[in-house]
């Protein structure tokens, strides 16, 4: 595994970190895959922890077991601990509760199952009486597992139905925004889960000619500009200044007119600040504690899904929209004082 993933896996796509501090969080993140799995299929909250230590005090313990298993038995602990580090170490900038997706409860429930045969293995001989009594145990306990596994299975099919059911019209909306000369801020659609598909890609004649040439309704434009027509960069974009921001909520003070910086202090932890609607589209430098800013786009009564952008707090951040008449809102996600620069 460390093979693979010093030779791919560290080539694939992945968010970079707001700060190497993050990297201190992977003990939590592993432990919380751990643990959650095992608090899933049992359906005890708080029971993961419990779980977990006697299944590797089985691991310790046990002897009567054959070695073949309680090798096995070790493998599958070691796989599930090396599994939740590569994952930590290349998606903690998503979170520790990124630990808590339903496929890493079937890779540790896989991986840690010679060590669950183990504990059957040591009831089984602590058992009293007919023989059938521990081989019904085995069945039941087989039953729930299936249960619990289909339970598992529905739920991960809905959640990840609900992700994609609006990604065909998110696709065929960039490309009509990237067929008509739209300008481009952000190239992926979708980084985390589709980072594949970009907007150079959507613009190649290849792809141009295979999409269906429909129109795309209002709505679905709006969205597909909230990712490919919005930006956050450290870095200047190719988009004019902005003239003038409305600090919409938990600023102390009045809206920014006129040239330069100004300090205001958000009172709130999340205080949201509006980009007006203009033919070009604009943007705004901000500098504050805030480790990630949330944009909206509006146009007339139409709404964007909000999206998500990791920031490095204390750092300058340029965020801006090139959709065209379009206002851009943006939500910081912590108060203090906090730097608007317009034109």
């Amino acid at each position: 595994m460390a093979l693979w993933y010093l030779g791919w896996g560290r080539l694939a796509a992945h968010l970079p970190v707001s700060s190497p501090w993050d990297y201190l969080l992977v003990p939590q993140y592993v432990w919380t895959g751990l643990t959650y799995a095992w608090e899933r299929n049992s359906g005890i909250p708080g029971s993961g922890a419990v779980i977990l230590v006697v299944l590797i005090g089985a691991a310790l313990m046990v002897r009567s077991a054959p070695a073949k298993l309680r090798h096995l038995a070790w493998a599958g602990l070691a796989g599930a601990l090396a599994q939740l580090l590569l994952s930590g170490v290349t998606r903690i900038s998503l979170g520790v509760e990124q630990a808590t997706a339903p496929r890493y409860v079937y890779i540790v429930s896989v991986l840690m199952a010679p060590a669950l045969a183990l504990v059957l293995q040591a009831m089984a001989d602590r058992l009293t009486g007919p023989r059938w009594v521990p081989v019904c145990l085995v069945v039941a306990l087989a039953a729930l597992v299936v249960v619990n596994g289909v339970r598992l299975t529905h739920d991960f099919l809905t959640t990840r139905r609900a992700m994609v059911v609006s990604m065909p019209d998110l696709v065929l909306s960039a490309a009509a925004i990237v067929r008509q000369g739209g300008h481009v801020l952000t190239p992926a659609l979708e980084p985390i889960y589709n980072p594949n598909i970009t907007a150079p890609l959507l613009a190649s004649p290849q792809i141009q000619g295979a999409l269906p040439h429909g129109s795309p309704s209002g709505q679905g434009l709006l969205s597909a500009a909230a990712h490919i027509q919005v930006g956050v960069n450290a870095a200047v974009m190719a988009v004019p200044k902005a003239a003038t921001v409305t600090l919409v909520s938990g600023f102390v003070g009045g809206s920014t007119g006129g040239s330069g910086c100004h300090a205001y202090e958000a009172t709130i932890a999340a205080p949201v600040i509006e980009l007006p609607a203009t033919p070009t589209g604009s943007q705004i430098r901000i500098t504050g504690a805030t480790t990630s800013v949330t944009t909206v786009l509006r146009r007339g009564s139409l709404t964007s899904a909000p999206v998500s952008w990791r920031v490095t707090p204390g750092s300058p951040v340029f965020v801006g929209t090139s959709a065209p008449n379009a206002s851009l809102q943006i939500a910081l996600d912590h108060g203090g004082i906090v730097t608007l620069c317009t034109r």
